[in-house]
């Protein structure tokens, strides 16, 4: 594979100048810019290459540019044919690699899946190994980068290297086999129907359906603290995603892993009901926040204004003002304001 990068006019001008600005160092240094990557990568200035790259993820990411010489340089003597072969290896034996931080498997993971790539058998052998224990936090990043692009590959390499239990966890553990045939499903819908990165994450939940956990002494869903918690995730729900996310529930019960005239129908009978909500001009209205929230919010304010006042005087201010012009004010309070740039949306 070619050692040389074919820079855009851009990329040479900067290249040039921290060239430029290495040699008038003193002493002075070499100037590489580090990663597999080239354009997706920050800086890195060092002296000499050290042992450090051995430590790297992967030796696709272990590849450097060296901005004098203006050609990539491979330390670990596999970088580049790795690449050329589409294949995700570790630079040290995986076990090492993965023993030094577990979070590496996930970046396996997650270039794998982006970049369609082969796992090496090693890898993949350390991987079913290997127990994640990284926080929570660090996982959620590397899941949230993995539905950005490829995420069925991504779901499917979860599913096929037995992390689902690891990068999902939570304080119940079901069976996992219901978030690969969700996560299929909804692979076959993304040409018909709404899908995005929030329902990519639901597929993940989909084990932890009617299940839940407690939290300060409430009982909470399990899939919304999977999501919500486990990965820092916020739970909206725009209604063509819960459309799209019905239609996956609809369909698993008799989901084979295939697409089949069962699944076929439940998807036109879903598309015929969507349909039907467009024609009758109803998206609008839907995602509209819901009137009697600030219903709610001026009924506290007379309450807060009449501590001394009844149950019955309270529902006949209510009906009078509903009846009068308080209905047409609340409504016109419904409508959300837009947030000017820079402005901070109140909560």
């Amino acid at each position: 594979m070619a050692r040389t990068v074919a820079l855009n006019e851009v990329e040479t001008t900067f290249v040039g100048l921290l060239d430029d600005f290495a040699r008038r160092l003193n002493p002075p240094v070499e100037c590489r810019i580090a990663g597999g990557w080239v354009r997706d990568k920050g800086l890195e200035v060092r002296r000499m290459p050290t042992a450090g790259f051995l430590r790297w993820d992967l030796t696709i990411n272990a590849l450097f540019y060296n901005v004098h010489v203006r050609e990539v340089e491979d330390f670990t003597g596999r970088g580049l044919s790795d690449l050329q072969n589409k294949v995700a290896c570790t630079p040290l034996p995986p076990r090492q690699t993965f023993e030094d931080d577990p979070l590496r498997i996930l970046r396996c993971v997650r270039f794998a899946s982006r970049f369609d790539l082969r796992i090496n058998s090693g890898v993949v052998d350390a991987i079913k190994e290997e127990n994640v224990k990284v926080s929570k936090e660090r996982i959620g990043i590397e899941v949230s980068k993995m539905v950005q692009k490829n995420p069925f590959k991504a779901m499917t390499l979860i599913n096929d290297l037995g992390l689902h239990s690891h990068v999902f966890a939570c304080d119940v553990n079901p069976p996992r086999e219901s978030a690969y045939a969700s996560a299929q499903i909804l692979s076959a819908l993304s040409s018909r129907f709404l899908v995005d990165e929030m329902l990519w994450l639901a597929t993940a939940a989909t084990p932890f359906s009617d299940m839940t956990v407690k939290r300060k002494g409430k009982e909470l869903p399990a899939a919304s603290v999977v999501i919500s918690e486990g990965l820092k995730n916020p739970n909206v729900r725009p209604w063509r995603r819960s459309l799209t996310w019905a239609t996956v529930m609809a369909m698993l019960p008799q989901w084979n892993g295939e697409w089949d005239q069962n699944a076929e129908d439940t998807a036109l009978k879903f598309e015929r009901f969507r349909g039907k909500i467009e024609a009758l001009g109803l998206p609008e209205d839907i995602d509209k926040p819901l009137l009697l929230n600030t219903i709610r919010q001026a009924l506290n304010a007379w309450q807060l204004d009449h501590p001394l006042d009844t149950k019955e005087e309270c529902s006949s201010w209510l009906k009078l003002m509903w009846e009068g012009g308080g209905r047409a004010e609340w409504e016109k309070n419904s409508i959300p304001k837009k947030v000017v740039k820079g402005e901070k949306r109140k909560r």
